[in-house]
């Protein structure tokens, strides 16, 4: 590596006629370090304040996994849209890009259930007042926006963990808030 002096390089076993599932994924330190994670939790996070998140010394910043296998308990709760269960005109990027999270959750939900660990995607269910919305929804859907504070009840509920049956689905988060538990 120090001879290619690349910043980063992936090496997926499968490609090389390995198991699948397993892989490297190389980056030099000074990016480890300066590089935000993609995903947060568990270990990871060393305090959170109003001004921000601290995260956790290497490696721990990129493992939100960490803690959750070890009490064997955790919840993720990714926030999807419409877009990764319908696709979109002109929007194939990020439809791609969602579902391709619908994706992750389901391999994550099956991974994380063997740890208690409950996995779930979110959708709105419902047109919201965003500043994507306010450039995509003509004024039809603008007209059935919901304030997003709407939802909160539904991402309470799934944050209770009594939602295990659901780890692994979408969830609609405006049915969900309106359910009576």
């Amino acid at each position: 590596m120090q001879d290619i002096d690349c910043d980063f390089y992936a090496i997926s076993c499968h490609k090389m006629y390995g198991p699948t599932g397993l892989g490297i994924l190389y980056a030099k330190k000074k990016w480890l370090e300066d590089l935000p994670p993609y995903q947060g939790g568990g270990g990871m996070i060393k305090e959170v304040k109003k001004q921000g998140i601290t995260y956790g010394d290497l490696p721990n910043k990129y493992e939100a996994w960490t803690n959750m296998k070890k009490n064997k308990k955790g919840i993720i709760i990714f926030v999807s849209s419409r877009s990764g269960i319908e696709g979109f005109e002109n929007e194939s990027a990020y439809c791609a890009s969602k579902h391709g999270l619908e994706g992750l959750m389901k391999s994550l939900a099956i991974e994380g259930s063997k740890n208690g660990i409950q996995v779930f995607t979110v959708t709105p269910g419902m047109f919201m007042k965003t500043p994507m919305s306010e450039q995509n929804y003509d004024d039809v859907y603008k007209k059935k926006w919901v304030d997003p504070i709407e939802l909160t009840p539904a991402f309470l509920k799934l944050a209770s963990g009594r939602f295990n049956n659901l780890s692994g689905s979408h969830v609609n988060a405006w049915n969900l808030s309106r359910e009576e538990v």
